[in-house]
């Protein structure tokens, strides 16, 4: 993680019907410059429809992170708890998870070994405990990923830590009792350096480590919910298989989906699909430059037995494509080339998927090279450029996925607009109807939003990286 002082104001607008030009913004908050200060966040809000509770991974009265609620309509700001480093944890990385009135988390660091806590904490404050310190070879250390809750059991990986320092996977109960380490990692046997959350099937939970197994590419695992039954359902090998699996596995059914960044026949990653047992591996697809595209980015849409995707590079121009696949390997077709100018490049994010159109965005291109919002059915008919981000105009240089609501694409751009630092803004599906929403001032409303707006309701929920 960079060591990166970012100061972030949290806001929320109001959305009405496409006939109201000016909707009312409202930033909720303005973080304080010293005590407050919420610094390098990398994880998002939880809402419980009353509160918005969140952690900050620098910033607070010792600047090693803090926890704080928020009302959704910008009031009740209240600081839980500042990290103070062995006594309760520091640099928190990673989302809370709520149950009932109780919040559940890590820290990366702090706790009586330097190595991170599992924490719990009432919604009011009171009552913060500490589940677990991370030991290192005993139990794992520095966690990365949020806890994934069952029941009453909290299950979790570490990076590192565990007898080999590679990572562990564990469980806990809410109440801090029968903390058992299911999984010691080991490289070569079963992977090592595990990022992201376990997805939990019934009683089964279900991962992947990005290096590690026999190949020292990666693996594909699963693990019955009491630690037993661990098989290592795929070693990735590079060429033949793929390497370095990044994003996330989608289980539909009994099979697993998904894809590597790199790695495969031709070095320029792979699509790949896998049974829930470990049977039945398919290699669905390997990229191959110009006819396909490279490095896929994001996670795959599936719908009705099809997967839909993007790839950041590759394809006739080098600037990325959209294609779509069989999810049972066959009839991959590229649905688009991105040629820059004409329909924009570099695509980041995911698709989004409403009815049988596919929406999303890209970083670059279109005519003023500042990026598009575009549409394509879901059988590459009909490639429609919504808009040409133009920077002062509308924005640009969009970082995240559009969000629809009926006929209406929400979106932020993370540069241009009035002030150069970003815009909010709504457009209908048509591509008529664009309204820019908001334009980021800095110190007023916040600067250069990452990331996608939340919708509930009337209401957009979002973000700023800079600003306040």
């Amino acid at each position: 993680y960079t060591m990166r002082r970012i100061t972030l104001s949290l806001f929320f607008l109001f959305t009405f019907g496409v006939t109201v030009s000016f909707p009312q913004f409202n930033k909720i908050y303005d973080f304080p410059a010293e005590n407050d200060l919420v610094k390098s966040c990398y994880s998002q809000p939880i809402y419980d429809g009353t509160w918005l509770f969140d952690v900050s991974s620098y910033g607070g009265v010792n600047g090693l992170g803090c926890i704080y609620k928020i009302k959704s309509d910008g009031t009740g700001y209240t600081k839980l708890l500042d990290f103070a480093g062995a006594s309760n944890g520091s640099y928190p990385q990673s989302s809370l998870t709520i149950s009932g009135s109780v919040l559940y988390g890590m820290t990366l660091g702090g706790g009586v070994n330097g190595l991170g806590v599992i924490f719990k904490i009432n919604t009011d404050g009171t009552g913060y405990s500490i589940l677990l310190h991370f030991a290192g070879a005993t139990n794992g250390r520095t966690p990365y990923g949020s806890l994934t809750l069952s029941g009453s059991v909290l299950y979790g990986m570490t990076h590192w830590g565990g007898i080999n320092d590679v990572g562990t996977i564990f469980k806990i109960n809410t109440d801090g009792t029968g903390y058992t380490k299911l999984l010691d990692f080991a490289g070569t046997a079963n992977g090592k350096y595990p990022f992201g959350f376990l997805t939990i099937s019934g009683t089964i939970l279900y991962g992947t480590t990005r290096n590690g197994g026999i190949n020292d590419k990666g693996t594909v695992f699963k693990i019955n919910s009491d630690g037993s039954g661990f098989a290592k359902l795929l070693d990735f090998n590079g060429t033949v298989n793929g390497s370095a699996p990044i994003g996330f596995l989608t289980l539909s059914g009994s099979t697993l989906y998904g894809m590597t960044s790199e790695g495969g026949a031709n070095s320029s990653g792979t699509i790949f699909r896998i049974t829930n047992d470990g049977s039945g591996y398919i290699k669905l697809f390997d990229f191959v430059g110009s006819p396909t595209g490279t490095k896929p980015v994001g996670g795959l849409a599936i719908s009705s037995g099809v997967l839909y995707g993007m790839t950041n590079t590759g394809g006739t121009n080098n600037f990325g494509t959209i294609f779509k696949l069989n999810s049972d390997g066959t009839n991959f077709t590229k649905l688009l080339d991105f040629n820059g100018a004409n329909n924009g490049n570099d695509p980041w994010g995911s698709l989004t998927l409403s009815g049988t159109v596919l929406f999303g965005t890209t970083y670059r291109g279109g005519i003023s090279d500042k990026g598009v919002l575009f549409k394509i059915n879901t059988d590459g008919s009909d490639y429609s450029k919504i808009l040409d981000y133009n920077k002062a105009l509308n924005g640009c240089t969009p970082l995240g996925s559009v969000t629809i609501s009926g006929s209406e694409i929400y979106g932020m751009n993370y540069l241009g607009g009035t002030n150069g630092i970003g815009t909010i803004f709504k457009i209908n599906a048509n591509g008529t109807g664009f309204s820019k929403l908001l334009d980021f001032a800095g110190t007023t409303n916040g600067s250069n939003p990452y990331g996608t707006l939340t919708l509930s309701g009337s209401i957009l929920y979002g973000m700023t990286a800079y600003g306040g």
